[in-house]
């Protein structure tokens, strides 16, 4: 008994310095991603090695946290509290230029000038004095009820097309969105709402763009409910539109939806048995890692699915779980279908904070990151309320090429045409190696549940683009571009060839272009 007690602790102390030998340097790359950017208003002249495609014109927009300190030195403690800040990389004759620049928020000028003005995702501002923690409360709760400027408009997390040589910068709350110069990234000022009546604070910065350049999203007011809408793009102030009113399980706890799917038919909701936690939210989490509430062991995931055309709403069921992000939404004409990046549980937004994916091996905080199931959520589109949505598991199993963690999942949106088409390949970022965090990018074929892997040593890659080559009459015939990072802790912008998953080209910067979240290509006129 003391021989096997021995030989198990034995294995277990071995595990990290196998997981470091595996996994190498990988904790500086996330070090720097996950650290800061610098400003770069002039176009810096990347070096290419390999060949870019010469069909290959256009710009990359890329949004995510630039900064994860204030100027008075106060730090932040997750993935998804820093400031925002956009990358935009040119590609024309086979070269690329890249320029990045803060978003200019209140948020961020108040953090810059010494301060944390707002509290962020999962970090709170400092206070000297309990009057000024009072104050801060005072100010949220009116922020929730939509008045004042409470909440934050740090718009860190995603950049959408929005009207001519405009782009819109946009964040989890109605007063984080802001219009940036596609050409220059300044700032041109916030996104203001004409009074269209229609309540809430809280939103996803995910809306689902239309064929027509339209945006798609939903607003949520606590106490109320959430509105999804429709919004043209182009005015300041715009214009909502109302599609449909939804009610929720727990409606002064809402669920955290970060992201929703749609075809040109339908619009389908998850609300995931994830709840913010207000109390955390206005006062802080104390000894809570995250301000949420995880409501899985009593109650399941409730689908709204939305009739486009009329508003009308009916809810299924699925199991309890939790997923970021989807991608693919489709329809046959019994079901609507979408991919999504599915956890068991929410443990996953414990596992981005900074600490933990700025880990090393062998140190404390290092765990592998939880995984994330790529499964295909299928509603019924007949029937009645209530109906169970079936779930398939559609990414390779455990132990084979592309099997565990996946996430950041994208498609070929022409081939999917809105929604006509059923995508057979998901792209999207993967752990390899009892990895932290992403350090791989892969290739889901969902038809045979194999999968192929991109991976350069001791870099750290982020969410991938899908171009498809012009032209194209297969759905894999494009290129995949995704900005990597390094151990040097520059950034590295990797071109891979979609069917194959081979590096065709890379762009080297001779800086640091942060982790990043969510953005797009859009090609030369």
């Amino acid at each position: 008994r003391m021989a096997a007690a021995a030989a198990a602790s034995s294995g277990a102390a071995s595990e990290p310095k196998a997981r470091e030998a595996l996994l190498g340097e990988q904790h500086l790359s996330a070090r720097a991603a996950l650290g800061g950017t610098e400003e770069r208003t002039q176009a810096t002249r990347l070096e290419v090695s390999g060949e870019i495609p010469g069909w290959l014109r256009g710009t990359y927009l890329r949004n995510g946290p630039g900064a994860y300190r204030t100027a008075s030195g106060q730090e932040m403690t997750h993935m998804f509290d820093g400031y925002g800040a956009v990358l935009r990389v040119r590609f024309e004759d086979g070269e690329a230029h890249a320029t990045q620049r803060f978003v200019d928020t209140k948020a961020y000028r108040a953090a810059r000038e010494g301060r944390m003005r707002f509290r962020e995702f999962n970090t709170e501002p400092e206070h000297a004095t309990s009057l000024g923690k009072a104050a801060e409360v005072a100010q949220t709760v009116l922020g929730a009820m939509g008045v004042g400027e409470g909440l934050t408009d740090n718009a860190s997390v995603n950049i959408v097309p929005f009207g001519e040589g405009t782009a819109l910068a946009m964040t989890e709350t109605t007063t984080g969105a802001y219009l940036i110069d596609t050409e220059t990234l300044e700032t041109k000022g916030q996104l203001h709402y004409a009074g269209d009546a229609i309540p809430g604070s809280l939103t996803t910065a995910h809306p689902c763009v239309e064929r027509d350049g339209a945006l798609l999203n939903f607003v949520t007011e606590v106490g109320l409910g959430t509105s999804l809408y429709r919004m043209r793009p182009g005015a300041n102030p715009a214009r909502r539109e109302r599609v449909a009113s939804l009610s929720l399980a727990e409606p002064l706890s809402p669920s955290w939806m970060h992201d929703f799917s749609a075809t040109e038919r339908h619009a389908l909701l998850c609300e995931f048995p994830i709840r913010f936690d207000m109390t955390k939210m206005l006062l802080g989490n104390g000894d809570a890692p995250t301000p949420f509430l995880w409501r899985g062991n009593d109650a399941g995931t409730r689908l709204h699915l939305v009739d486009l055309a009329d508003g009308s709403t009916r809810v299924h069921e699925m199991p309890p779980g939790f997923a970021f992000h989807f991608a693919g939404a489709h329809e046959d004409a019994t079901h609507m279908h979408v991919y999504a990046a599915l956890c068991e549980d929410a443990q996953i937004v414990e596992a981005l904070a900074l600490d933990r994916c700025r880990a090393a091996p062998g140190e404390g905080m290092h765990r592998p990151i939880p995984i994330a199931t790529l499964t295909r959520i299928s509603v019924p589109l007949k029937g009645g309320a209530g109906a169970k949505a079936t779930v398939t598991p559609v990414s390779p199993p455990a132990g084979e090429e592309g099997g565990g963690f996946v996430e950041f999942p994208c498609v070929n949106e022409k081939w999917r045409a809105g929604g006509a088409n059923a995508c057979r390949y998901v792209y999207g970022i993967h752990a390899m190696d009892g990895s932290n965090l992403g350090n791989a990018l892969v290739k889901i074929d969902t038809e045979t549940r194999t999968g192929k892997v991109w991976r350069r040593r001791d870099f750290v890659p982020g969410e991938p683009t899908f171009v498809p080559r012009p032209g194209a009459d297969a759905e894999d015939d494009g290129v995949l571009l995704a900005c990597t990072h390094g151990p040097d802790g520059n950034a590295s912008f990797v071109v891979l060839d979609a069917a194959t998953m081979e590096e065709v080209a890379r762009a080297d910067a001779p800086f640091t272009m942060g982790y990043g979240f969510h953005g797009g290509f859009s090609f030369a006129a």
